[in-house]
C-alpha cells in the first residue's frame, strides 16, 4: 500500500532499517511498500533516499552512532517485493555506480533474509 503522499517510500531523511552485521559491516535497508513506478515523485524520492543512504555510509558521525569507524563496509538493500519500473531501475543503476565509487554496495532484494 502506498503511503499517504502516494509514493511507496518514506521521506528521504529517514533511514528505514539499520543492521549491524557480525562481520563488522553495516546494512541499511530501504523499505518499499508498493510498486516503484515511473512517476516523478517516486523517482525523485528513490534517488534522494539512495543519495542520503550513500552519504550516511560515508558520514563518520553516523557510523560512530552504530559503533563503526571510517572505512566500514556498508551495504544498502532496497527491499521491494513489488514491480520495479524501468525508470526506477535506471535510477538504482545510476546510484549504484555512485555508491560503488564510495565502496558502498547497493542490492535489490525481493525479501530480506
Amino acid at each position: 500500500m502506498k503511503s499517504a503522499n502516494n509514493v511507496p517510500l518514506t521521506d528521504v531523511d529517514t533511514v528505514d532499517v539499520v543492521g549491524v552485521r557480525k562481520d563488522g559491516g553495516l546494512d541499511l535497508v530501504i523499505s518499499v511498500s508498493d510498486v516503484l513506478d515511473d512517476s516523478e515523485a517516486t523517482l525523485q524520492l528513490l534517488q534522494g533516499k539512495l543519495q542520503n543512504y550513500i552519504s550516511a555510509a560515508d558520514n563518520l558521525s553516523f557510523l560512530k552512532h552504530y559503533g563503526k569507524v571510517a572505512g566500514t563496509r556498508v551495504t544498502v538493500h532496497i527491499s521491494c517485493e513489488h514491480r520495479i519500473s524501468s525508470a526506477a531501475t535506471k535510477v538504482i543503476e545510476e546510484m549504484r555506480k555512485i555508491a560503488n565509487a564510495k565502496n558502498v554496495d547497493v542490492f535489490v532484494r525481493k525479501q530480506m533474509e
